[in-house]
């Protein structure tokens, strides 16, 4: 006596469905790879060597120049306990700065965060970056 399956019954069909779905999406797959492949453009040695000679040597004497030029240098501002220093450790105020400036504000590592937003509403500027002191720095401000 033969067992008689219905279509959705037997599993060969099924299994020669899932291997045909299976290496269409491989073929799709490496079709989409192929075109993005050929559509990059391969670097020639005209643009290698191009870009070769438009590489500056950068030098003390080229960046202390483009500051010169630029106008606007980099500045860095203490604080500590209370107070902002220079980096010659002069006493200055904090709303002597020009807005345009960039800043970079040395702070204590223990200082609350809100005490730092507070300063940086104080100084007003656009282009400040806050770091904190390192030990060097601590040691020289305590024999103030």
């Amino acid at each position: 006596m033969a067992i008689k399956l219905k279509e959705h019954e037997n599993s060969t069909t099924q299994a020669l469905t899932e291997v045909a779905l299976a290496l269409s999406m491989a073929f799709f797959a490496l079709l989409i790879l192929a075109l993005i492949s050929m559509g990059v453009p391969a670097e020639s040695k005209q643009v290698s060597e191009l870009a070769k000679s438009k590489i500056i040597e950068v030098t003390k004497e080229n960046t202390d120049k483009e500051k010169q030029t630029k106008g606007e240098a980099l500045k860095y501002v203490i604080y500590y306990h209370g107070l902002f220093y220079d980096t010659d450790l002069n006493s200055i105020k904090a709303n002597s700065f020009n807005p345009q400036d960039k800043l970079i504000l040395a702070i204590e590592s223990n200082l609350p965060i809100s005490k730092v937003i507070t300063l940086k509403t104080q100084i007003n500027s656009s282009n400040l970056s806050i770091t904190t002191l390192n030990e060097q720095w601590l040691s020289r401000l305590e024999e103030i």
